[in-house]
């Protein structure tokens, strides 16, 4: 028979492997089918992160690298800019132009003429004393008064020897005359009286 020599494996321990090997061996397969990625641990920065997102949730929609500067030193809390939106230009109004204030009409008033003021009505009276006979009458013409040169007004005799006319006269004066039965005129230049006056007198024929 063969002697073993010191140092030389047995043909048993060869074609026999150890339980180490084949627990190493079974190892790896089972990485290799189950790869499994080691849990990293969170940076400083995503911690600040998520901090200022609890405080200012609009942090959120800040990109990362405007997020947190690198290495977690500072964070920007302020919110992002929205995009301009496309603004619609304002409506403009049709603007008229403003009317020119109307000019006040100027009232122009004339002085008016003064009023003539008509004398009230004045009674007035003639008398003449005189005795003309029976069948006879004696009459008025003048300018004034209603009276007229044309014809002649007759007087009213109030006894055999005074005949009277009385009549409520505008004018302030007029003339007349006494004229025997229309026809005759007396001898004496034309008579002046006042309105409201009472004039007597003796005519002559």
């Amino acid at each position: 028979m063969r002697k073993k020599t010191v140092g030389e494996a047995s043909p048993s321990s060869k074609s026999n492997p150890s339980a180490k090997t084949i627990t190493k061996t079974v190892r790896k397969l089972t990485e290799k089918k189950n790869p499994t990625t080691p849990t990293k641990a969170a940076s400083p920065a995503a911690e600040d992160t998520s901090a200022a997102e609890k405080i200012n949730p609009g942090i959120a929609a800040l990109p990362p690298n405007k997020a947190s500067k690198s290495g977690g030193k500072s964070v920007k809390t302020t919110q992002p800019a929205e995009p301009a939106a496309a603004t619609a230009k304002p409506a403009v109004a049709e603007q008229t132009p403003a009317k020119a204030p109307a000019k006040k009409s100027e009232i122009i008033v004339k002085n008016a003429p003064p009023e003539k003021k008509v004398p009230l009505p004045r009674v007035t009276t003639i008398v003449a004393n005189i005795d003309v006979g029976w069948g006879n009458q004696v009459f008025l013409r003048g300018e004034g008064g209603g009276l007229s040169w044309d014809y002649g007004v007759p007087m009213t005799c109030r006894d055999n020897n005074e005949w009277v006319w009385v009549s409520a006269v505008n004018e302030s004066s007029f003339v007349f005359k006494f004229v025997l039965n229309d026809i005759f005129w007396e001898q004496s230049e034309n008579r002046s009286v006042n309105g409201g006056e009472v004039f007597t007198t003796i005519p002559l024929f």
